[in-house]
């Protein structure tokens, strides 16, 4: 708009994405999932800390991805609940998150469209994420698995909030809806066959 382009000419079309050919599990594995860059900006050091603060033990988190803090996590979180796997192809960390609980982020950069997270409502999985950037606009109105980016205590919480077996059940099942219903890849073709539709 700055560039006098009118409003109406400009629209935001977001990647979808494809069908999964991995199936819902309704029988979750204890363990809570990150998949991404090891590196500060993303995070990853608070979301250790903030997960070993929390109150189930039985829960584990796996960390896949590769990045400058890999060895060093890799070292200093021996023999603990946090298992640090490396990278990984993509089937395989689908079937992670697939697996899991819930796939988590703590990232601390102005995020646009969270790749692992859409992958996780596609699959039925719920997502905690920090409310910053484009993230919210991924998923339902009055989310309740949020937190204010860079508050632990907040995320503690959220993460102690996945002994509600029922509240994520409900949040999995909008989650998937939502996603089906707006950023599918039928949708997304749809809307983007409409915009050159208009312009014709």
């Amino acid at each position: 708009e700055k560039l006098n382009i009118r409003k109406d000419k400009i629209h935001l079309i977001p990647n979808f994405i494809g069908k999964s050919h991995h199936k819902f599990n309704k029988i979750n594995e204890k363990y809570i999932l990150y998949a991404g860059r090891l590196s500060k900006e993303k995070g990853i050091e608070e979301l250790i800390s903030a997960f070993l603060k929390t109150d189930n033990k039985e829960i584990n988190l796996k960390i896949v991805g590769n990045g400058p803090l890999y060895n060093n996590l890799k070292n200093k979180y021996k023999n603990t609940r946090v298992e640090i796997i490396g990278g990984l192809p993509n089937d395989k960390v689908l079937n992670l998150i697939k697996n899991s609980i819930a796939v988590i982020s703590a990232t601390k950069l102005y995020e646009g469209q969270p790749t692992l997270l859409c992958e996780a409502s596609r699959l039925g999985i719920l997502s905690i994420f920090p409310d910053s950037g484009g993230i919210k606009e991924f998923f339902p109105d009055k989310y309740t698995f949020s937190f204010d980016q860079n508050n632990y205590t907040q995320l503690i919480e959220k993460i102690n909030a996945l002994n509600d077996k029922e509240a994520i059940t409900n949040v999995q099942n909008n989650n998937f809806q939502y996603f089906e219903e707006n950023f599918s890849e039928e949708i997304i073709i749809r809307k983007f066959k409409e915009l050159i539709q208009d312009e014709k």
